[in-house]
């Protein structure tokens, strides 16, 4: 099943698109009328549009418009890979690294990230990033993937961000730098992503990377469980016993203000 991160980079890549006389199936997916945009989008396909073959394979394989096909999706995905389009690229390596619609293939899974990420494409970049450090489909090299990852951390894509972050946690290929780490946790955490939250708040708890901070700590934590992360929902009571109310009470206003600004 595709992602809403995946259907996110999807939406971005298709402005180039929009602007190649598209606007008409384009108008129709906006609006939710798929059936539509599948009609549209499958005669400019069969003519050639990398584009719109990318969007076919889109629509094939989340199933909009059309019965969900991941095996069709897969075709029309790799035609448009073929002219070298950075986001049909980067589905077609998810669907060989889950074995869905194609037989699972860890290697092809990294040539087709790997194609995407020179392009530039975060996304890319952070699959290649986890198949370099897992050894999947390329020999592990944490040297590498810590690369793949950095090039995600900077363009802001939360995943490589905590995975670059629990890299210089744990060191991971060099020695730990917990300064550094927390840099990376609260880059993501900043993000919503819960598992930097978490990680973020016992630094802060802890000390470890940045200056000791009960309040700041429990701004994360308090964060990651109201947002169902069962290990902050644990650790929320441990920071409680050790905080005065007036503490507490801080902290939530500052949880507060925090999801005033990202949500």
């Amino acid at each position: 099943m595709v992602s809403k991160s995946h259907l996110k980079v999807a939406l971005c890549l298709f402005a180039s698109a929009a602007q190649a006389g598209m606007q008409e199936g384009y108008k129709a997916y906006q609006e939710g009328d798929y059936p539509l945009a599948f009609k549209e989008f499958r005669q400019m396909a069969w003519e050639g549009d990398k584009d719109v073959q990318f969007f076919l394979g889109l629509m094939y394989a989340i199933g909009q418009g059309v019965a969900k096909d991941e095996k069709e999706g897969a075709i029309w995905y790799e035609k448009s890979a073929k002219q070298g389009y950075a986001g049909a690229q980067v589905n077609l390596g998810h669907l060989y690294y889950k074995g869905a619609g194609v037989p699972q293939d860890y290697e092809k899974a990294v040539f087709w990230y790997r194609a995407a990420a020179v392009q530039g494409l975060a996304q890319a970049q952070y699959s290649l990033g986890l198949m370099y450090d897992f050894g999947l489909g390329v020999r592990a090299d944490l040297k590498e993937a810590a690369n793949w990852y950095r090039k995600a951390a900077d363009q802001g894509y939360a995943s490589a961000q905590h995975n670059l972050g629990v890299f210089f946690q744990q060191g991971k290929g060099s020695s730990p730098d917990l300064k550094e780490a927390a840099v990376w946790f609260e880059k993501a955490a900043q993000q919503g992503y819960l598992p930097s939250q978490f990680n973020i708040g016992y630094m802060y708890d802890q000390g470890d990377g940045v200056a000791a901070d009960l309040i700041l700590a429990y701004k994360w934590i308090f964060l990651a469980a109201r947002a169902g992360d069962e290990k902050s929902k644990t650790w929320q009571s441990s920071l409680e016993s050790r905080m005065t109310p007036e503490q507490i009470e801080k902290a939530k206003a500052l949880a507060a203000e925090w999801k005033k600004q990202h949500l």
